[in-house]
């Protein structure tokens, strides 16, 4: 679902690159592959351990605010709410 991200010539070098899998919330949600995930419900995301940590306290069904730098704005921050499907589904359990 997520990977961490490294330095790139064209976009940030922090915080977790998404790769989407089709039909998850995300996608759902409009976060693309290769979206940077930098914050969750406000508090912000340095790493995949982080984001897994953070999704727990939360369950299916559930709306969060993901806030992501697309390469398509240039890297600007962009909000989305997401309806979180399953861990299972998720690969999260």
């Amino acid at each position: 679902m997520f990977q961490d991200s490294y330095p790139k010539s064209d976009g940030p070098a922090h915080n977790i690159e998404f790769y989407c899998e089709k039909g998850s919330a995300a996608e759902k949600a409009g976060i693309q592959a290769g979206d940077v995930i930098v914050k969750l419900d406000g508090s912000s995301i340095a790493s995949d351990t982080e984001l897994v940590e953070g999704l727990k306290y939360y369950e299916a069904g559930e709306e969060v605010e993901i806030v992501v730098k697309t390469r398509e704005s240039g890297y600007e921050e962009q909000t989305f709410s997401v309806v979180l499907g399953s861990r299972k589904a998720a690969g999260l359990d």
